[in-house]
């Protein structure tokens, strides 16, 4: 059986739901007797979020990243100049991405979480079935197929990875089904590996406090301004309560702005970044977690704080979440202000009904032990397999 184990990511070592995800699985992966590398589209990080045992290889340099998407002189040029950066960049990425899967064509396995190192490649996996090669290419989908992210990349460029890799995953049955339909043959799913919090069972009936948190990144798809907003509007009726926002992002100086200008500013608080074991430490001692966000697959963020007997307060932004919160947490009715401030008033109103939902998240994530995706995860490495050999 094949034991070396290749984990795909866009940024391996930064802080983040698929980081944490990662983190996990390659360490069930490794009590159950596999050789783990880690492959990044960008650098990792100086000081990644977990022990990673050497140098990450990656990709891309910044700039060239940067020089195709961003850098303005490239779009304040012409066509051609756009052209011929985009034709180099793309070289480029299918040359550091061919001399990394060169030396491992055979024997591995290879399990891509991000589209966009998915998508890099295409053209090394094409090529290596050419010359013999019989490593296993796997591409999970981490947001909701329906989402507006998957879908703006429909039909060409998913519809191309199903053609290259040997699977295609979702997160969710719910997800797995929507693609299924769409692709017209069966397309599998495997939820995310989750830690249960050692001191869970104590910490339980202790939750009695008023702090609402949020751990996530500041970007559009998170939506930040929603639960500040939302936050603030109910805000003067529960002084006890504090929201707590923890990350980084682009969107750092507009929500700084706008928590000054809230009526209740004293109330949230915005502080940096933190990594996996500081994120559980929060979560232990948090009330509510709090979403918002525009589109989702199945956070890490809402699994963890389950973990630690924290359910979530969530605008309903994709199946796998919607199921999930509905029944171990407070689901708003749609996404808008209103119907968030909804249900956070009926969360911060009752610590009864806040203990009952955090011991129905605890009970749904017994599902999602290591122990148990890392064999699932061994379904499907056999099934390729079985299947390649016919």
């Amino acid at each position: 059986m094949r034991k070396n184990l290749v984990l795909v990511d866009d940024r391996v070592g930064a802080v983040g739901g698929i980081d944490t995800a990662l983190r996990i699985l390659s360490a069930g992966f490794k009590g159950a007797g596999y050789n783990v590398e880690f492959f990044s589209f960008f650098k990792a990080p100086e000081n990644p979020s977990f022990e990673i045992a050497r140098k990450v290889p990656y990709i891309f340099r910044e700039q060239v990243y940067n020089l195709q998407y961003s850098h303005k002189i490239l779009w304040t040029s012409s066509a051609k100049l756009k052209k011929i950066v985009k034709k180099a960049w793309r070289l480029y990425a299918d040359l550091r991405m061919l001399l990394y899967i060169l030396p491992r064509r055979k024997g591995h396995i290879f399990v891509f979480t991000n589209f966009a190192s998915a998508e890099a490649a295409v053209s090394s996996i094409k090529l290596i079935r050419r010359l013999g090669g019989d490593s296993l290419f796997i591409h999970q989908m981490h947001m909701a197929f329906d989402s507006e992210y998957i879908q703006s990349l429909l039909p060409s460029v998913e519809k191309r990875l199903l053609d290259v890799f040997d699977e295609i995953l979702m997160l969710t049955r719910q997800d797995a089904e929507s693609a299924s339909k769409y692709f017209g043959q069966e397309i599998g799913f495997i939820e995310n590996p989750i830690l249960q919090s050692e001191n869970v069972q104590s910490i339980v009936a202790e939750k009695r406090g008023a702090t609402i948190s949020c751990i996530t990144r500041f970007t559009y798809q998170k939506r930040l301004e929603l639960a500040i907003s939302a936050f603030d509007a109910i805000a003067h009726d529960f002084p006890q309560w504090t929201l707590n926002i923890y990350g980084e992002g682009a969107d750092r100086d507009k929500l700084a702005t706008l928590i000054e200008s809230s009526k209740n500013k004293h109330q949230i608080l915005l502080n940096g970044p933190v990594d996996s074991k500081t994120a559980m430490q929060i979560w232990e001692k948090t009330d509510l977690n709090l979403m918002s966000s525009r589109f989702e697959g199945l956070p890490m963020t809402i699994l963890e704080a389950a973990s630690c007997a924290t359910p979530t307060v969530a605008t309903p932004c994709s199946p796998g979440l919607n199921q999930f919160v509905e029944g171990a947490g407070f689901l708003a009715d749609n996404d808008t202000q209103v119907a968030l401030e909804e249900a956070l008033k009926q969360a911060m109103t009752s610590p009864e009904l806040r203990e009952a939902k955090a011991r129905q998240g605890l009970s749904k994530i017994a599902e999602n032990s290591v122990e148990k995706i890392v064999e699932k995860w061994e379904k499907i490495f056999h099934t390729i397999s079985v299947e390649r050999n016919r």
